[in-house]
């Protein structure tokens, strides 16, 4: 589809198009960002939980994390960063 059938068709300019285009390429082409997290002494709860603060200040909470949970996840962040372990 062209480039003006498009934006017409959502009803977006093309500038809007090129600048979301080129924002995009560029944000694929860089490389990852790692995310700090800290942990935090185990408590007496069966099922801990593990939360990671982003830098934009929002935080995830991940409950009910296992041992093997945590490790599948480590190893998932380790792959997409090419191998280094976070």
């Amino acid at each position: 589809m062209a480039v003006h059938a498009f934006c017409e068709q959502r009803q977006l300019t093309e500038t809007t198009f090129h600048h979301w285009h080129r924002e995009l390429r560029r944000r694929a082409a860089a490389p990852p960002a790692f995310v700090p997290v800290t942990v935090v002494a185990a408590t007496a709860d069966p099922a801990p939980s593990i939360e990671v603060l982003c830098q934009s200040g929002h935080v995830v909470t991940v409950p009910g994390a296992s041992p093997a949970t945590l490790r599948e996840l480590f190893q998932a962040l380790a792959t997409l960063a090419g191998g280094t372990p976070c």
